[in-house]
């Protein structure tokens, strides 16, 4: 019902998805009140094409069902000529559930090697796209444009709640504190250590995921180290709470990119070997071109054969091997689990 009473929305999307620079309109100009509304439709045009994809599946529909899968992965891209962090983190949100909607489709039926090739293609077009340095560059530009406000716009909104040595002063006496801050050279200290600590994230960015991820660590650890920021180092503080972990987000939706193609060659493979390999080993050359790494880790993605199918996944942000359990499953057994999994397990009888 809902994909029938969504179908004008629907043949929009297809439509739209032709299109090979499709993007939104949005004046950043307006610094931190830019409108960015378009953001949460987006993600909830992701469950649209999954039901889609679901509904056409259930009729029979296989290659409708893989174009609705194709047109949520472009969908998701409209947002990587973004050079922002809210439209990136949205972004591979919207990769994850193309992701999950794809292993479901998978674990109901079978496509043909053609089909599983060119999903392969779709999935590295855009993991190609996923550039966490171009965002981190218009994110510095974009709170430059920002920090020439003044302090009174963004100091009392509830979103920019910096930690500041004179939180519990008198109102009266911050408003004071603020004024100094601004007319006293502190608020352009400040921003000159905001430049200085984003050229050491985007050289983090230029390193593999797990190393990127300990450098942003190690920031953040010297950033945190006093309770209260100096007057110089408030809003780089600030700044750094949220860009720092942006390296995890990173390296989970490579992981969730890698963990899909793997499982789409281990297919490949098993529709042509009438078996599933023993180990990822067996791919190489054929069916991968070298060995998938975790993201997490560098170490080689863990491949697992189950009595109706298999997984492939990473160890997530942990670092630990639980086991590649889903979290319902860990949740189950009153475990926690990180792991991030590509699942396809069959029933014998449908």
């Amino acid at each position: 019902e809902i994909v029938r009473s969504n179908q004008n929305s629907l043949q929009l999307l297809h439509a739209a998805a032709t299109n090979s620079r499709s993007r939104y309109l949005v004046d950043f100009t307006q610094g931190a009140s830019s409108w960015l509304s378009y953001l949460a439709p987006v993600k909830r045009m992701m469950h649209l094409l999954r039901l889609e994809a679901f509904h056409h599946l259930s009729a029979g529909r296989k290659s409708e069902a893989l174009r609705s899968v194709a047109v949520s992965f472009q969908t998701a891209d409209t947002l990587s000529h973004e050079p922002l962090m809210i439209s990136y983190l949205v972004r591979n949100a919207c990769l994850a559930v193309s992701c999950g909607t794809l292993e479901k489709l998978l674990q109901r039926s079978e496509f043909s090697p053609a089909d599983l090739q060119r999903l392969e293609e779709l999935l590295a077009i855009s993991e190609a796209k996923t550039d966490v340095r171009r965002m981190l560059q218009g994110e510095r530009a974009f709170i430059c444009g920002s920090w020439q406000e003044p302090v009174s716009k963004y100091h009392t909104n509830s979103f920019f709640a910096p930690s500041t040595p004179f939180d519990t002063w008198p109102q009266l006496l911050q408003v004071y504190a603020w004024h100094v801050y601004e007319q006293s050279g502190y608020k352009e200290s400040d921003l000159l250590n905001f430049l200085s600590v984003s050229d050491e994230l985007l050289d983090a960015a230029s390193l593999s995921p797990s190393e990127a991820i300990s450098a942003a660590q190690i920031i953040e650890q010297r950033l945190s180290a006093p309770a209260k920021p100096s007057m110089d180092m408030i809003s780089t503080c600030y700044s750094i709470t949220f860009l720092g972990p942006v390296f995890k987000r990173h390296a989970s939706i490579k992981a969730h990119f890698r963990t899909a193609q793997t499982a789409l060659a281990i297919e490949r493979f098993r529709m042509e070997n009438q078996r599933l390999p023993q180990t990822l080993g067996e791919l190489i050359p054929q069916y991968l071109k070298s060995a998938p790494l975790d993201p997490f880790t560098e170490a080689p993605l863990l491949y697992r054969i189950t009595e109706t199918g298999f997984r492939v996944y990473s160890v997530g942000e942990n670092g630990a091997d639980d086991g590649g359990l889903s979290r319902d499953e860990a949740l189950s057994v009153q475990k926690q689990s990180d792991d991030i999994l590509f699942t396809i397990e069959r029933l014998k009888t449908p």
